[in-house]
């Protein structure tokens, strides 16, 4: 493992962004190799170029360094399954598992008493660091009532799993080894979301210019600095903060934990000119001074319920785009908030995805037919500037592939490709003119999938959300390569997952970075050398 600091520095050489003032508009910055959102660098789930080429089949990939740190699962207990209920993985199930490390070593995923749900936010990456955030269970009030059930009849009592209040938990650990860099931990500032199907789905923050942001449970927002972990400021998303906070007061009261918000909160945030723009998780958005946390705007009712806001970069500096289900696209100026110009156009579900200056979006909102509810969106594509879109392309008849933004998450790109998955295959198709260059029937979503692109590979996960990533397929990008390489990919540990929104995975300079059921996971993708 000698080479990957060398490696991961020699990718470096680009300049970060510093963190600007949100009064002052800055030219966008050509940032380094890194993982800064939840959509990746380039808002389309793509990963920065290296240069570098890839195994040919993932079960090829090397397991690096499992974390130092332990970190808990996404979806985890519920009361639906007893026993004692952790989503996904039973106790019975939970058996230790021995996996094979790169330099001869060997790491344990698994054993014991799984940790209780932590959320579902994404990794981060940048500048060498790995960053996730969490809450843990915390303090001394449990839920009466699982608390008795367990009291009357079988099973194993987990008070962990039921505590009423929680800690919400930052973690920044070393990209190239895993070792623990920091972990700053905030007492009983956040609530325990205790049911799978509910628990937090997303609230992944973003790391730009030496600071890092997040998103804890009950809407806190937290800005550390990214190398030391030290609190610059704490804000946080006014109603729905007000809302959990009073949550929390009643389930203390009461003795009663937080069920969830019934598969809500499955946006992140991004950062903009200085600006971090979170969701409201009412349906809207807040920018909050990146260098404050001063609160400069926010638009309700933007942004759709699976969606993060996304970061275009451009001639005229840096701009937010987001949709929502009523069909308008607002393109906003992060330092006020104000509409640059907006599209009345179909259905958008999920982030939006970037190609350059392209954006691709659903065009319609037609349905299957006479009392057929059922959306059909048809692809279409939009020259976008700051000062207004123009239609390249629309599908119409038989080129219609579907929604751009099946699988949840959005609309995986790589350069001038895009990937409209669904669940009859996934069509791979050219951004500046929407011709169809090639499909694949057997890339099909199922439940909530995941996609996302790195040096010319295409990545499509089935399903991201019960309790493992499994049957990962990778596929060339061009006309001629698109067809499985190798065989589909289960991950040999236990991992964390979503429920509703799937988590994203990090892929920076050829490193694969994943969250496990108990620690962060690093998989070195890129193709020995010989």
């Amino acid at each position: 493992m000698k080479n990957i600091p060398v490696l991961l520095m020699l990718c470096l050489v680009l300049t970060v962004p510093t963190n600007t003032r949100a009064d002052v508009q800055q030219p966008p910055s050509q940032a380094a190799p890194s993982w800064p959102c939840f959509h990746g660098p380039n808002g389309n789930f793509s990963a920065t170029e290296c240069g570098l080429t890839l195994v040919d089949d993932l079960r090829d990939a090397k397991l690096l360094w499992k974390s130092q740190e332990p970190t808990p699962p996404g979806a985890a207990q519920s009361p639906r399954y007893g026993n004692p209920g952790w989503h996904g993985i039973s106790l019975g199930k939970f058996n230790p598992l021995k996996i094979p490390l790169a330099d001869g070593g060997e790491v344990t995923s698994g054993g014991g008493v799984p940790l209780p749900g932590g959320g579902a936010s994404s990794l981060l990456v940048a500048d060498g660091r790995v960053y996730v955030s969490y809450f843990v269970p915390s303090g001394d009030l449990l839920d009466e009532a699982e608390r008795a059930k367990r009291e009357i009849g079988p099973g194993m009592w987990v008070p962990d799993y039921w505590r009423v209040a929680a800690d919400d938990v930052v973690v920044c650990v070393d990209a190239a080894r895993g070792k623990t860099l920091w972990k700053q931990v905030f007492k009983d500032n956040g609530l325990n979301w205790s049911d799978h199907k509910s628990i937090i789905t997303n609230h992944t923050g973003a790391v730009f210019g030496g600071r890092v942001y997040v998103i804890g449970s009950t809407c806190r927002v937290y800005c550390l600095d990214d190398a030391t972990g030290k609190l610059v400021w704490e804000s946080d998303l006014g109603a729905e903060h007000t809302k959990l906070e009073q949550i929390k007061a009643k389930g203390l009261a009461g003795k009663k934990a937080f069920g969830g918000i019934n598969r809500g909160h499955c946006n992140g945030c991004t950062f903009a000119a200085g600006v971090l723009v979170c969701p409201d998780f009412q349906g809207g958005l807040i920018g909050l001074d990146g260098v404050t946390g001063r609160k400069l705007w926010q638009v309700p009712k933007c942004l759709a319920h699976h969606a993060t806001p996304t970061r275009w970069v451009h001639a005229g500096g840096e701009s937010v785009l987001c949709g929502n289900v009523e069909g308008k696209v607002r393109c906003l100026d992060p330092l006020t908030g104000k509409e640059r110009w907006t599209l009345e156009t179909g259905r958008q579900e999920t982030s939006l995805s970037i190609a350059g200056d392209v954006l691709l979006l659903n065009a319609s909102n037609e349905t299957m037919g006479p009392g057929d509810e059922k959306l059909v969106g048809r692809a279409s594509g939009w020259k976008i500037t700051s000062g207004g879109a123009k239609n390249l392309w629309e599908h119409t008849g038989d080129e219609r592939v579907g929604f751009v933004s099946g699988g949840m998450s959005g609309l995986p790109v790589w350069k001038d490709r895009a990937f409209v998955r669904n669940k009859s295959g996934t069509t791979m198709l050219d951004v500046n003119s929407g011709k169809v260059l090639a499909r694949f029937d057997g890339a099909k979503t199922d439940q909530e999938s995941h996609g996302y692109c790195a040096e010319g590979r295409f990545f499509h996960e089935p399903d991201s959300q019960h309790g493992s990533i499994h049957d990962v397929l990778m596929l060339g990008t061009t006309a001629d390569t698109f067809k499985p390489m190798g065989k589909p990919w289960n991950t040999p540990h236990y991992d964390a997952t979503g429920y509703e929104m799937p988590i994203s995975h990090a892929v920076v300079a050829g490193f694969l970075y994943l969250r496990g059921a108990d620690g962060i996971y690093c998989w070195d993708l890129r193709k020995p050398t010989r």
